[in-house]
Protein backbone atom coordinates (compact mmCIF):
# COMPACT_ATOMS: atom_id res chain seq x y z
CA UNK A 1 0.00 0.00 0.00
CA UNK A 2 1.35 3.58 -0.74
CA UNK A 3 1.05 6.02 1.63
CA UNK A 4 -0.30 9.29 0.29
CA UNK A 5 -0.65 13.02 2.05
CA UNK A 6 -4.18 11.64 2.80
CA UNK A 7 -5.94 8.41 1.99
CA UNK A 8 -8.49 7.08 -1.38
CA UNK A 9 -10.90 6.38 1.96
CA UNK A 10 -10.57 10.05 3.09
CA UNK A 11 -11.44 11.42 -0.30
CA UNK A 12 -14.17 9.21 -0.80
CA UNK A 13 -15.71 10.12 2.43
CA UNK A 14 -15.27 13.68 2.17
CA UNK A 15 -16.73 13.45 -1.65
CA UNK A 16 -19.99 11.11 -0.66
CA UNK A 17 -19.97 9.68 -3.42
CA UNK A 18 -19.91 6.54 -5.58
CA UNK A 19 -17.89 4.68 -8.44
CA UNK A 20 -21.06 4.56 -10.16
CA UNK A 21 -21.38 8.67 -10.07
CA UNK A 22 -18.60 8.84 -11.94
CA UNK A 23 -19.28 6.30 -14.21
CA UNK A 24 -16.68 3.74 -13.38
CA UNK A 25 -17.19 -0.09 -13.08
CA UNK A 26 -16.33 -0.55 -9.28
CA UNK A 27 -15.04 0.30 -6.27
CA UNK A 28 -11.36 -0.84 -6.88
CA UNK A 29 -11.74 1.09 -10.25
CA UNK A 30 -12.80 3.84 -7.91
CA UNK A 31 -10.03 3.30 -5.41
CA UNK A 32 -7.38 3.32 -8.04
CA UNK A 33 -8.78 6.90 -9.59
CA UNK A 34 -9.27 8.49 -6.39
CA UNK A 35 -4.91 7.33 -5.34
CA UNK A 36 -3.93 8.49 -9.38
CA UNK A 37 -5.73 11.88 -8.08
CA UNK A 38 -4.16 12.49 -4.78
CA UNK A 39 -0.63 11.40 -6.35
CA UNK A 40 -1.09 14.30 -8.85
CA UNK A 41 -2.21 16.79 -6.04
CA UNK A 42 0.73 15.69 -4.11
CA UNK A 43 3.33 16.88 -6.81
CA UNK A 44 0.96 20.04 -7.02
CA UNK A 45 1.78 21.03 -3.29
CA UNK A 46 4.99 19.77 -3.87
CA UNK A 47 5.92 22.21 -6.58
CA UNK A 48 3.73 24.79 -5.41
CA UNK A 49 5.44 24.65 -1.81
CA UNK A 50 9.30 24.61 -3.73
CA UNK A 51 10.19 21.47 -1.40
CA UNK A 52 11.47 18.19 -2.59
CA UNK A 53 8.70 15.16 -3.26
CA UNK A 54 7.49 13.47 -0.14
CA UNK A 55 8.67 16.43 2.01
CA UNK A 56 5.04 16.46 3.68
CA UNK A 57 4.96 12.95 4.51
CA UNK A 58 4.76 11.79 7.98
CA UNK A 59 7.90 9.70 7.56
CA UNK A 60 8.96 11.91 4.87
CA UNK A 61 11.94 13.96 3.92
CA UNK A 62 13.71 15.78 6.04
CA UNK A 63 15.91 18.60 5.99
CA UNK A 64 18.94 19.00 8.25
CA UNK A 65 20.88 21.94 6.47
CA UNK A 66 19.96 25.19 4.00
CA UNK A 67 22.69 28.00 3.04
CA UNK A 68 21.00 31.40 2.43
CA UNK A 69 21.91 34.73 1.22
CA UNK A 70 20.59 38.28 2.12
CA UNK A 71 19.55 40.59 -0.65
CA UNK A 72 20.39 43.66 1.55
CA UNK A 73 16.17 44.27 2.43
CA UNK A 74 16.42 43.07 5.91
CA UNK A 75 14.36 40.20 5.80
CA UNK A 76 15.24 36.69 4.86
CA UNK A 77 12.96 34.51 3.01
CA UNK A 78 13.29 30.87 4.06
CA UNK A 79 12.46 28.36 1.53
CA UNK A 80 10.91 25.48 4.14
CA UNK A 81 9.20 25.83 7.51
CA UNK A 82 10.40 23.06 9.85
CA UNK A 83 8.53 22.08 13.11
CA UNK A 84 12.06 21.90 15.02
CA UNK A 85 14.44 24.91 15.00
CA UNK A 86 16.41 27.42 13.29
CA UNK A 87 20.24 28.19 14.04
CA UNK A 88 21.78 30.86 12.50
CA UNK A 89 26.04 30.83 11.95
CA UNK A 90 27.88 33.41 11.49
CA UNK A 91 29.74 34.04 8.06
CA UNK A 92 31.64 36.55 6.50
CA UNK A 93 30.81 39.17 9.76
CA UNK A 94 27.04 39.06 7.99
CA UNK A 95 25.26 37.76 10.79
CA UNK A 96 26.00 39.37 14.60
Amino acid sequence: MVVYYTTATDVKDFCKITYADLGLANEAAYTTFVEALISIVERVIDDFCGVPSTFFKASGLTITTEYYDSDGTGYLWLATLSAGSLSLQQQLGIVG
